[in-house]
């Protein structure tokens, strides 16, 4: 792939939302300068300037946090193999001294916060001083280094995903420090790093099998389904499990079509409407995603067809799906089930 180039200039229009949105870009570039231009259209313009990518941090969650004149957030990872055992989860921060500073590098006060994947409330909260991997004098301009953050849980937490959120201050010192994130110019007191994901229990020998791949990062296992009738909520459990850790956070979309192909209802949310978005999948695990799907109560008789998938939200573009015989799927839409209404 050729170099970016180090600048670009942007219109409000809907295609440069749409890039200026993408994960790459949020991670390549930062806005520099915004220009407003009275009676031109598409006005205000942004000045991008491009920035190194983030180094290779493996199978961590890259990221694009700053703050001026003190450190980078480059990426972070959650580790919960200790979760069953120990109630313990390990939070790697991967931190970048920037190649300039006006403050000279010292210890710090890591905040870090577990929320509610309902209410967001506040489940625990934890400080500690960092870094402990280098002495702060040491830290050599424009070094990435590794952080490691064992933190004990409280017992008994429900199934969800518990998002993970950051903050940073100097020692003993009430206020955090500003943050800025990908390339947004407001800042944040605080910033999410990932969830602690406790999966919800379920009997595996109920789901019918209808393996899928979707974009060769996310498998559908199968699904459960309850008796369709007209009137009433259909109640559809997916069953997925990622590949590999997961930056987007994708929507799943259920639509219910008759025998012409045309689409009588729908629902499209967030996994299990919202408890598990995509970025908390960890690999290798099972997530349940729960829709209810309200079917009209003047549903003609005949025949019906489950279609299953995900999408991009910013851009409504699906992700591409090869079914279990390694073919591709037409319009990216996978046929789950069908049903008959009498």
């Amino acid at each position: 792939m050729e170099q970016p180039v180090s600048y670009l200039v942007a219109n409000d229009s809907l295609p440069w939302q749409l890039l200026a949105n993408s994960r790459w870009f949020r991670l390549n570039y930062q806005a520099v300068a915004e220009f407003d231009a009275p009676y031109v259209t598409n006005a205000p313009y942004t000045i991008w300037r491009y920035q190194p990518p983030p180094p290779d941090l493996g199978p961590a969650h890259a990221l694009n946090a700053r703050v001026p004149d003190r450190l980078r957030i480059r990426g972070y990872q959650v580790n919960q193999e200790n979760l069953e055992s120990e109630n313990e989860a390990v939070i790697t921060l991967y931190l970048e001294a920037p190649p300039a500073t006006t403050v000279p590098p010292s210890h710090f006060t890591a905040k870090i916060r577990l929320d509610s994947p309902l209410d967001a409330s506040t489940v625990a909260e934890w400080d500690v001083v960092l870094p402990t991997s280098i002495d702060p004098e040491t830290w050599q301009a424009g070094e990435t280094i590794s952080e490691q953050i064992a933190v004990d849980l409280p017992p008994g937490l429900e199934p969800g995903a518990y998002p993970l959120k950051l903050s940073l201050a100097d020692l003993d010192a009430p206020d955090s420090w500003a943050i800025s994130l990908d390339n947004d110019s407001r800042r944040l007191d605080r910033i999410q790093i990932g969830h602690v994901t406790i999966p919800v229990e379920f009997d595996q020998s109920l789901i019918q099998a209808q393996e899928a791949l979707l974009n060769n990062e996310i498998k559908l296992l199968g699904f459960t389904s309850s008796n369709p009738q007209r009137g009433e909520g259909l109640e559809l459990t997916l069953f997925w499990q990622a590949e590999k850790p997961l930056d987007n956070n994708y929507v799943v979309f259920t639509h219910v079509l008759d025998s012409n192909g045309q689409l009588v209802v729908n629902h499209d949310s967030v996994p299990d409407n919202g408890r598990y978005p995509t970025p908390s999948w960890i690999p290798g695990m099972a997530i349940s995603d729960s829709h209810l799907i309200q079917l009209p109560p003047d549903l003609a008789p005949g025949d019906y067809q489950i279609r299953v998938g995900l999408y991009v939200p910013e851009s409504g573009e699906r992700l591409p799906i090869t079914a279990a015989d390694g073919s591709t799927v037409p319009d990216n839409s996978f046929p789950l089930t069908q049903f008959s209404i009498p």
